[in-house]
């Protein structure tokens, strides 16, 4: 009983990180973040308002 308690309190103080992924379809930029779930967003929200400078395509 002890021992569930101690997993059940470290669950909820020391969340599991979360892994995203984005990739760029215009300049190729691919970015893989794994963090806390809380900064993912913020973090998901600037990688996507990137200054996206496509790449030239080869003829």
């Amino acid at each position: 009983m002890l021992t569930h308690l101690f997993r059940a309190a470290r669950a909820r103080l020391f969340p599991p990180l979360q892994t995203a992924t984005y990739s760029c379809g215009r300049c190729g930029l691919h970015v893989k973040i794994t963090d806390h779930p809380d900064r993912v967003a913020k973090i998901l929200d600037t990688v996507i308002s990137h200054g996206c400078k496509p790449k030239p395509k080869a003829l």
